[in-house]
């Protein structure tokens, strides 16, 4: 994936959600070598994941600007009911899952 601006712009919280939708919705996402590997350790899908994108909300004390972009938190709950924190950033090809937290064991 490219890069572009929407690394440098912080978006406010609605924004935010709006784009990870759109990006759901286009099939503009995928994940990082390091997201699988933690999807694979915790058992989690990427159908509970997508779901937590879509229907969660934004934790922004858990956003941050690391390595020249920012990464926003999105927490929820996933299809079987798991308490995940889940990493996104974004660049010219959409949204990239940088990693997933889950809440009920990490906190």
């Amino acid at each position: 994936m490219g890069r572009d601006a929407r690394q440098h712009k912080q978006f406010a919280r609605q924004a935010l959600m709006d784009e990870i939708c759109r990006c759901l919705e286009a099939g503009r996402y995928q994940s990082t070598p390091h997201a699988w590997k933690r999807m694979i350790e915790r058992q989690l899908t990427l159908p509970g994941i997508v779901y937590v994108l879509k229907h969660g909300r934004h934790a922004p004390k858990h956003d941050e600007f690391k390595d020249g972009e920012w990464r926003y938190a999105v927490a929820g709950k996933d299809l079987d009911g798991v308490k995940l924190r889940i990493a996104v950033r974004f660049d010219n090809d959409g949204c990239m899952i940088v990693t997933v937290i889950n809440l009920d064991i990490e906190g």
